[in-house]
């Protein structure tokens, strides 16, 4: 098992580029999103990358911002493109 297998479960590394799929599927600039979340867009795209842990309060508040229910953010990729709404 390597760190990356050991310190992020299959979920959590689902949930970046889900985020970023809904984001470009709704048509909003990352930047937005960001400014949207109060948060920087390096911080937006290290979410995006799985490059830093996400509370469930952060997945709240994105899955807010692009007017999802906070279980999408947790579907399968491949979902997001067939179902997008």
């Amino acid at each position: 098992m390597t760190k990356l297998e050991k310190n992020n479960p299959a979920y959590l590394l689902k949930i970046g580029i889900n985020i970023r799929k809904w984001r470009e599927l709704k048509g909003i600039k990352q930047e937005q999103l960001a400014n949207q979340l109060g948060i920087t867009k390096a911080a937006l795209s290290n979410i995006e990358n799985d490059k830093t842990d996400i509370s469930l309060h952060r997945i709240e508040d994105i899955a807010r911002c692009l007017d999802l229910e906070v279980m999408k953010l947790f579907n399968n990729p491949l979902d997001l493109l067939l179902h997008p709404h």
